[in-house]
């Protein structure tokens, strides 16, 4: 099975910086504001060993594998391992009844903070780039 990640993640800081231009002059304020990071990935079988699941990921702070990926009815977890700068974030889920997954990350670069997401089962079509798509179908 494959599934599509998408979410997001909030670090666990709320404050801001911004610049107000309400006057003729620039004024520098800080705020409190819950900050938000979108994540999106693949989650799947391992190629190495089909009953283990893998996947990737990439947000802000770059391209990212996933590792000890676990899924259950109510319940997700994996590590997600970063490959410019090898830091380890472990993120953690419960399903809501509404089917949103709500949890938390840490790690020990990153800090902490909360993350919320939606896993979508997908065909592996999902992510065939679609100019290659509408040129297979030609042939």
């Amino acid at each position: 099975m494959l599934y599509a990640i998408q979410g997001f993640f909030f670090p666990n800081h709320d404050m801001g910086i911004g610049v107000s231009y309400a006057t003729r002059e620039a004024h520098v304020m800080v705020f409190t504001a819950m900050v938000r990071n979108i994540f999106a990935g693949a989650i799947g079988p391992d190629p190495d060993d089909e009953t283990e699941l893998v996947g990737f990921m990439t947000d802000l702070y770059g391209q990212s594998e996933l590792v000890n990926v676990k899924i259950s009815e109510e319940q997700m977890s994996f590590t997600k391992l970063y490959f410019k700068h090898q830091s380890l974030v472990n993120y953690s889920f419960n399903k809501q009844a509404s089917g949103l997954w709500v949890g938390e990350w840490t790690g020990p670069k990153v800090g902490a903070g909360l993350a919320q997401c939606l896993l979508t089962k997908v065909s592996r079509d999902f992510f065939i780039n679609p100019l290659i798509s509408k040129i297979i179908s030609k042939r």
